[in-house]
């Protein structure tokens, strides 16, 4: 089914501007989307009339400033801080930048931001059916701290413990118990009224970094997914103290460290307050950034699935 783009609006926070930019490459015919093309279609939208009585009048004090040329310059500064956060030149962000323009490279299409630019653009369920965008994005994440943790490391280790499971049991119980055996901590689960009724009780990703020691007391952490636009009612869903206390029979020697991951972009105004009460947070571009541990398997789905989320938007 078609997908149609979401209206655009001078009003649009910076960051939706930016993903129009993005979105927009794949759509042009030339596979660039420009400054003159967003001011346009701000332009056009109609949406000046929309701005309150406050706005009008401070546009009317500050005439130098056009609102529609303001928006576009904030978005393609939004756009040099997203090439920054992948990593600059050398990093994950997959669009070529010019002056005024950016246009696709030669992987863009097949690039992980590219996946969760558009998983955050048009959900989980906008791609083939068979594959769960959602699902797919637990695993990304997996990998994303794994590599912060220390990279290619065979003392760094990742589970996706989201429901429904690939590698570890699907029942909870027997999955806590494989955890607690991998972590070599927390000794397995408790057995709590309502165990079989839970799936994975808001825990979706555990990373890890060993000692060779194998004794207790490490660095773990607990993180939490959300694709959705309601990302910021789950901030505190996930705590991972009371997590092991209510499930685990002995909770880890070092209470696990809070992750957040979403495959949005987060805006400088919202970070602090995110992070202080969701965990260490990772955004679209922190997860692209330490995504180079992802196995070509892995890529081949997040391809296929964002060539069928292409195809349903009309990109060229």
């Amino acid at each position: 089914m078609p997908i149609d783009p979401a209206p655009l609006s001078v009003t649009d926070p910076v960051e939706a501007l930016a993903d129009w930019l993005e979105i927009r490459t794949f759509r042009d015919r030339d596979g660039n989307s420009s400054y003159v093309e967003l001011l346009g279609a701000l332009q056009m939208s109609g949406t000046r009339d929309a701005l309150d009585e406050e706005d009008e009048t401070n546009a009317a004090n500050e005439s130098w400033e056009d609102p529609y040329e303001a928006a576009v310059e904030s978005a393609f500064t939004e756009i040099t801080d997203r090439f920054n956060a992948c990593g600059a030149e050398r990093g994950m962000y997959p669009f070529a930048l010019e002056a005024d323009y950016i246009a696709l490279a030669t992987d863009t299409r097949n690039s992980v931001y590219t996946f969760l630019l558009l998983l955050s653009s048009f959900g989980g369920s906008a791609g083939p059916k068979p594959i769960q965008g959602a699902k797919l994005f637990e695993e990304v994440c997996a990998k994303a701290a794994e590599e912060y943790l220390g990279g290619a490391n065979v003392t760094v280790k990742s589970r996706v413990f989201g429901f429904p499971r690939r590698v570890l049991p699907a029942g909870f119980k027997e999955a806590l118990q494989k955890l607690c055996d991998d972590l070599q901590e927390g000794i397995g689960p408790r057995n709590r009224p309502n165990s079989r009724d839970q799936k994975d009780a808001r825990l979706d990703i555990v990373a890890w970094h060993d000692f060779s020691d194998a004794r207790p007391g490490k660095l773990i952490t607990f993180g939490q997914c959300a694709t959705g636009r309601n990302w910021n009612e789950k901030l505190t869903d996930l705590q991972p103290r009371e997590w092991c206390e209510l499930w685990m029979q002995d909770r880890p020697a070092v209470p696990p460290v809070r992750m957040f991951f979403v495959p949005h972009r987060v805006s400088r105004k919202d970070w602090l307050h995110t992070s202080i009460y969701g965990g260490i947070l990772f955004d679209r571009c922190r997860i692209a950034r330490y995504s180079s541990l992802i196995e070509q398997s892995l890529r081949k789905q997040l391809a296929t699935w964002s060539k069928d989320v292409l195809g349903n938007i009309g990109a060229k």
